[in-house]
């Protein structure tokens, strides 16, 4: 619960919360309750939609020791192992199987209030250059499994930018093989640097004004990992659609602009996004998103 020593803001959040992990095989579930930690300077304690968990944007997971933002919680209490559960979400065993990664962002939970959720499978393409060579990648994730694509939008009513419809990629992760990097390959958006976006023209004074189809426009900050290590993006790689209407499905995604070369941690190039096509199928958009999804 909240805390403060003077009765105002910045104030301390404190939260103990329990988790459970779904594979495609089994379900995870841990012993003990894991604290967690936000400064709120604000009520409600929500971060401003298109900023970014850390006071900074550091390069990959971790391990690293860096602050993070008002309005985001973060875990005081790890390592934490996972064990088998039962169909209660009851810890059986004494083998655990898995620990969150000592990484920064473990278990770290942004508090943002965005206008409608649009949770939606993807499949598509992949253009790579690696080593001179261009690359095809075909590419597919599924909501149910929290891959595919989660995008935020918020009216001018949640924002405090004026007028129009802001947007984030909150989650977007499709996975695909590549035999030039290895094998097994994931694209993701990046956790520290937001990738940021609109829908139709900057002049609506709420969600509902939106004439469709929408022009949807990202900046994308993209990962890839590879069986090899994470490599990150150099510069942000432009994606632009036409959102039919918030339904979502059938909307394509479509990269523009120049290659982004893909970079390990210590900036060494292994390969370049040429070009990125995603289209959007199943989807559950709704003011709320179910937690198990």
């Amino acid at each position: 619960m909240p805390s403060s020593s003077s009765g105002t803001s910045p104030a301390h959040l404190h939260l103990r919360r329990f988790g459970i992990l779904e594979t495609s095989t089994l379900r995870l579930a841990h012993r003990d309750v894991i604290d967690t930690h936000a400064v709120v300077d604000s009520i409600p304690p929500f971060a401003r939609p298109l900023s970014g968990p850390y006071l900074g944007q550091p390069r990959g997971d971790g391990p690293f020791d860096i602050a993070q933002a008002p309005g985001v919680l973060r875990a005081t209490n790890l390592p934490e192992a996972w064990y088998p559960a039962n169909d209660e979400n009851e810890p059986v065993g004494s083998a655990p199987l898995a620990f969150f990664a000592p990484s920064a962002s473990p278990f770290l939970t942004m508090m943002v209030d965005p206008s409608m959720i649009m949770q939606v499978s993807l499949e598509g393409t992949l253009e790579l250059e690696v080593a001179g060579k261009t690359v095809r990648v075909e590419m597919a994730g599924d909501y149910r499994k929290a891959a595919g694509v989660e995008i935020l939008l918020f009216g001018p009513e949640k924002h405090t930018d004026g007028a129009g419809v802001q947007a984030r990629l909150a989650r977007l992760a499709v996975r695909g093989h590549c035999a030039e990097l290895g094998g097994r390959v994931m694209l993701r958006v990046s956790w520290p640097r937001p990738s940021n976006g609109t829908l139709d023209d900057d002049t609506e004074d709420s969600l509902s004004r939106v004439s469709y189809p929408g022009a949807l426009h990202f900046d994308a900050n993209f990962e890839l990992c590879t069986p090899h290590g994470t490599l990150y993006a150099d510069n942000p790689v432009h994606l632009a659609g036409k959102l039919r209407d918030l339904e979502a499905t059938g909307t394509e995604l479509r990269a523009s602009g120049a290659a982004a070369p893909l970079t390990t941690a210590d900036n060494q190039v292994k390969a370049r996004i040429t070009d990125v096509q995603l289209a959007m199928r199943d989807a559950h958009v709704g003011e709320t998103a179910a937690v198990n999804i």
